[in-house]
């Protein structure tokens, strides 16, 4: 898809020249990856913006229909906004879950023979940290017996000349009977290490334990104000942790057959 033809989808253009789609409110720009408000996006707020800006008190029925007035043309504007950003965004929006879709396919497989070999190896190194630690342990218990008949040899004589000779020979004997432990066997480029895999089992229970610790940066929490709405809505006096007030707001409605400007 060209830059032209994105523009006219964004747009709303089906085949109207440049000089129409100059009122476009958002333009999007495939060469440097941007995306910049138009001067009539601008000219639109800046109307909308003074517009309200008349708006400095409301206290009888002609100020008050003066405040709907501005406030319809600023949700007015705002609508018109963001169907102009809806429009550019949702081709993205589509093409990167295409762009997701595609990635798995192609990777999916490869990520699974890896993390299977993955594991075969991981295992091996499991089995050479075993075998390492069995030598190390065989050359520990190899070398306590060695010292154990030196000392007993040691103490059956005071001859300094037979203790140094005895001290020579099992100097000796040790070099030669304690197994000395092997390097561990590794493919070169091969790294090993341990990876934890976290499972959770009670989201409640971990996220508790961690507002207690006080350890904030292994749990993440947010209030979904949307739902509180519907349970003070529902006749909720209070919910616990939460600051719930009604104050005064009004809106307004746009005219189902208001037409908006070309997005």
């Amino acid at each position: 898809m060209s830059e032209r033809e994105f523009n006219q989808l964004v747009n709303g253009d089906s085949g109207k020249e440049a000089d129409a789609m100059s009122e476009a409110l958002i333009l999007v720009h495939h060469d440097t990856l941007s995306a910049d408000p138009t001067d009539a996006a601008r000219a639109l707020i800046d109307e909308a913006l003074a517009t309200g800006s008349l708006i400095g008190r409301v206290r009888n029925a002609e100020e008050n229909q003066l405040a709907v007035n501005a406030q319809v043309a600023i949700k007015s504007v705002r609508k018109q906004i963001e169907a102009a950003y809806r429009a550019a965004k949702d081709p993205l929006v589509q093409l990167g879950k295409k762009l997701d879709g595609t990635f798995r396919v192609l990777t999916e497989e490869l990520d699974r023979e890896e993390a299977r070999i993955g594991q075969l190896a991981g295992e091996f190194a499991l089995a050479e940290r075993r075998r390492l630690e069995a030598e190390r342990i065989a050359q520990q218990e190899a070398l306590a017996k060695l010292e154990k008949e030196k000392h007993e040899a040691i103490a059956a004589t005071s001859d300094p000349n037979k203790q140094s000779e005895l001290l020579e020979e099992f100097s000796r004997r040790a070099a030669v009977e304690v197994p000395q432990p092997s390097a561990p066997t590794r493919a070169k480029g091969q790294k090993v290490g341990e990876e934890w895999v976290i499972e959770v089992v009670d989201l409640i229970h971990f996220a508790r334990w961690a507002i207690n610790q006080g350890r904030f940066e292994c749990v993440g929490l947010e209030v979904k104000k949307s739902a509180v709405k519907e349970l003070l809505n529902g006749g909720m006096a209070s919910i616990p942790g939460l600051e719930c007030k009604k104050v005064p707001k009004a809106g307004v409605m746009l005219p189902r057959a208001q037409k908006a400007i070309d997005v």
